[in-house]
């Protein structure tokens, strides 16, 4: 096993990549624009069939700290969540670090939020924060009325049957205390679709760990891989409904 970084970061920011080499200078140049002393490892789970992401990484983090961990996609839907397991797992097993956060790529959750979520959650010393959609002063772009509606079915369902405390139960983007992360990986990932960001949060829920949430400013993915396709609906509805009976 590769020997624990010496280096002490605040943060460590998972990034799944899959095809994205598009946006790799948009989202290191928002980085650079937010002020911000809290040092910071990224990680690359990189899932793309070739290496066109991977040499973008490499051009524009040359001189930071980071890593690409290289994966091979073997099914059509997405298996982001499985990226993410693997890419948690080799945080805590690799950087020193008191907080991870998992971000999407393309800028549709925008590290400008990191600063406010990071202090909040400190301060608070709580084991997750969660940037929500749905709270007074969060803003919401660009979203389709299918992404309104299910999004608004899925976290109603479950603010129903599990906890009014929390707003957003589908946003992945939500800062972890490394320790409360440690806690989560030694359960089995049961879910590869996005269905796995709900059994964490639910995880962290009944087991009464501290967790938080703040406003972010959110913005719809457009014309990407990772947006939802009508034809994968039905394998995520399906395993939304195993979740919700596992966690009854």
């Amino acid at each position: 096993m590769q020997k624990k970084l010496e280096k002490y970061f605040e943060l460590s920011v998972l990034v799944p990549t899959f095809h994205e080499e598009k946006n790799i200078k948009d989202f290191y140049d928002a980085f650079q624009k937010i002020n911000s002393k809290s040092k910071k490892f990224f990680l690359f789970v990189d899932d793309s069939k070739n290496n066109l992401t991977s040499l973008q990484i490499d051009k524009y983090f040359n001189g930071k700290d980071y890593k690409i961990l290289k994966f091979k996609k073997n099914k059509q839907i997405s298996t982001r969540c499985k990226s993410s397991w693997k890419g948690f797992i080799w945080l805590t097993k690799n950087i020193n670090c008191n907080y991870v956060v998992e971000m999407d790529i393309d800028l549709a959750q925008h590290p400008k939020d990191l600063n406010r979520g990071l202090n909040y959650l400190t301060k608070k010393k709580g084991d997750v924060i969660i940037f929500s959609k749905y709270l007074k002063n969060s803003k919401n772009e660009g979203r389709t009325i299918l992404r309104k509606v299910i999004s608004y079915l899925y976290s109603k369902i479950c603010r129903t049957l599990f906890s009014e405390k929390i707003t957003d139960y589908s946003n992945s983007y939500r800062i972890y205390k490394t320790e409360s992360l440690k806690d989560l990986l030694k359960t089995k990932r049961n879910f590869d679709s996005p269905i796995q960001h709900l059994e964490n949060i639910l995880f962290f829920l009944k087991r009464g760990y501290d967790i938080h949430e703040t406003h972010c400013h959110y913005v719809e993915r457009k014309n990407t891989d990772s947006s939802i396709k009508l034809r994968h609906l039905y394998a995520y509805s399906l395993d939304f409904v195993s979740c919700i009976i596992r966690n009854l």
